[in-house]
């Protein structure tokens, strides 16, 4: 889409490799659940509480991984390259949020494959990729790879509220209001450490490590991470 011999694909390539990796973890745990779910809907169990407990989890990982990689994008860039890292640190910033689109992705999309709604995922997937190749054409030639990560957030965030709208309309869940609240005040509270975590006096790998940490006990805190009750859910399953 641009004349300019690679080199926006190239600043793309290096933002994009830690969503990749990150992405991994991510197709890991859904191989897990997907026979956990599998076998609870053939026995007609209820698969509520493991699809709460491990979007729960997926979750509250893939914030504090997007808030973290935003606020401490430059210096990751600058760790792992030496060309263009100015560029290529605004595209990591936008990729990263990504994480949060294909973690809902991977915990709905393995529950709609378990019960067999192989055509609605590939009708949301293939209107996922027209709209991304669609609109990636007008905006690349303007605004280059920045554009396209933004193109790319949007459709991930998409996608993944479309799959949330036919899981709720096939499993009739209840509504997860509580939950949905509670994670957008840990992402609040994980903005706001990672804001501060920035202003200590320390190496950068010292302030995103205290930063993790804390991160993870605000999560306790606000019980968004029981691990007895994921315990609990997981022997069940």
């Amino acid at each position: 889409m641009l004349n300019d011999n690679g080199i926006e694909a190239g600043i793309y390539a290096q933002a994009f490799r830690l969503l990749d990796a990150a992405n991994m973890v991510s197709v890991l745990s859904a191989g897990l659940l997907l026979p956990m779910f599998a076998r609870m809907l053939k026995y007609k169990e209820s698969v509520e509480s493991l699809v709460k407990v491990s979007y729960t989890m997926f979750m509250t990982l893939a914030i504090m991984v997007a808030a973290g990689c935003f606020f401490y994008g430059e210096n990751m860039m600058r760790m792992l390259y030496t060309g263009d890292v100015a560029e290529s640190t605004k595209v990591f910033q936008v990729l990263m949020c990504c994480f949060m689109g294909t973690a809902t992705q991977y915990i709905f999309s393995t529950l709609l494959t378990a019960n067999g709604n192989l055509k609605q995922l590939n009708i949301i997937a293939g209107c996922g990729m027209a709209i991304n190749i669609g609109v990636n054409f007008i905006i690349i030639p303007r605004f280059h790879a920045l554009g396209s990560a933004c193109v790319s957030l949007s459709t991930q965030l998409f996608v993944a509220f479309v799959q949330i709208l036919v899981m709720q309309k096939i499993f009739k869940f209840e509504m997860l209001f509580k939950l949905l609240a509670t994670l957008a005040v840990f992402a609040i509270g994980v903005i706001g450490i990672n804001y501060l975590s920035l202003k200590l006096p320390f190496d950068w790998r010292v302030s995103f490590i205290l930063m993790c940490g804390a991160s993870g006990i605000f999560a306790f805190a606000i019980g968004l991470l029981n691990v007895k009750g994921f315990l609990n859910v997981m022997k069940n399953g």
